[in-house]
C-alpha cells in the first residue's frame, strides 16, 4: 500500500488487485479521457503510448507504475492532475506535445529518476508538492500567474537539485509559499529572471538547503520580501545576494530592524546593473 489514495477518493487497499504480468498496454485511438488511478495497478509496464485524441489525465492516472521510463503527454491535454506520476520511481522522461497549463499537486513526488524536464513556457501554475522527492537536477520554471503561484513545498526534498531558474512576464510578482526548497541539500543557485515587480518567499523556503550560495535577483523592479527569520534557516553556505539595482533601492525595502534586515544581515549583498547571469 502506498498511502496516497485515501477513502475520499474510493480506494480501498484490501481490494485493490495488482496486475504484475502486464507489461503492454494498447490503448484504442478513439480514447478521450483517462479516468482517476486507471493504470496505478499495473506496476511493470515500461512504456505507454497514449492516443492522440486524449484531453484529459485523471488524478494518480499513472501513479504506482513503478516500471514506467517515459511517456507523451498529447497536445489536447491542458493540465496535469494531482498525483498522476506519483511513486513513479523509473520514469526518466517525459514528453509535452502541445499547450500545457498546470502541474497538479504532488504530480511527480518521488519520482527519483526524472533529473531533467522542458516545462512549458505555457506553463502558468506549479502546485503543492509538484516535485516533492524527486530527483531533478536542475529546473527552469516558466512565468507563473501571480494567483496561482504561492503554492507550499514544491521541490522540497529533492536532494539532487543544484540550480534553479525563475522566468517572468514584466511586473510579476512571485510567492514561494513555506518549505517551496526546504531540504533541497545540493542546492546550489536559485536566479529569479526578468522583470519581476516583486519577490515574497515565505516561511522556511530555503530551510535546511545547506549548501545553497548565491541568489541571483535579476531586473528586479520592487521589493523582496520576507515572511519571517526561518526563510534561510540552516543556510550554513549562503554568503552572496546578487541585486540588480542600487544599494539605494536595496535599503528601501530591507529597512532596519525588518524581517528582511535581519534574514540578510550576514550576506554580502552585489550590486550590478544591465548584467545577467
Amino acid at each position: 500500500e502506498s498511502g496516497w489514495r485515501g477513502a475520499d477518493e474510493g480506494y480501498n487497499a484490501d481490494t485493490e488487485t495488482i496486475y504484475e504480468g502486464i507489461t503492454k498496454i494498447k490503448l484504442p485511438s478513439t480514447l478521450k479521457e483517462i479516468s482517476n488511478y486507471s493504470f496505478s495497478q499495473f506496476p511493470n509496464v515500461e512504456s505507454l503510448t497514449l492516443p492522440e485524441n486524449v484531453e484529459r489525465i485523471g488524478e494518480g492516472a499513472f501513479g504506482d507504475m513503478t516500471s514506467l521510463k517515459e511517456i507523451n503527454i498529447p497536445k489536447n491535454v491542458k493540465e496535469l492532475s494531482k498525483y498522476t506520476f506519483m511513486n513513479c520511481i523509473s520514469l526518466e522522461k517525459i514528453n509535452f506535445e502541445g499547450v500545457i497549463e498546470g502541474i497538479g499537486a504532488r504530480c511527480f513526488e518521488s519520482c527519483k529518476a526524472l533529473k531533467t524536464i522542458d516545462l512549458p513556457e505555457t506553463m502558468t501554475y506549479l502546485n503543492g508538492g509538484a516535485f516533492k522527492y524527486s530527483g531533478l537536477t536542475s529546473i527552469t520554471v516558466p512565468a507563473l500567474t501571480e494567483e496561482f503561484n504561492m503554492h507550499e513545498s514544491v521541490f522540497s526534498g529533492c536532494e539532487d537539485l543544484e540550480t534553479v531558474v525563475f522566468l517572468s512576464d514584466e511586473n510579476t510578482t512571485i510567492w514561494l509559499g513555506q518549505f517551496y526548497f526546504a531540504n533541497c541539500t545540493s542546492l546550489k543557485s536559485v536566479t529569479f529572471s526578468g522583470q519581476y515587480k516583486s519577490v515574497k518567499l515565505k516561511n522556511s523556503v530555503f530551510r535546511n538547503c545547506d549548501d545553497l550560495r548565491r541568489i541571483y535577483f535579476e531586473s528586479l523592479e520592487g521589493t523582496v520580501s520576507i515572511s519571517n527569520s526561518n526563510t534561510f534557516k540552516k543556510c550554513y553556505m549562503l554568503e552572496d545576494i546578487y541585486y540588480a539595482a542600487s544599494e539605494k533601492r536595496w535599503k528601501s525595502f530591507v529597512k532596519e530592524d525588518s524581517t528582511e534586515e535581519k534574514a540578510f544581515k550576514n550576506l554580502t549583498v552585489h550590486y550590478f546593473y544591465n548584467h545577467t547571469h
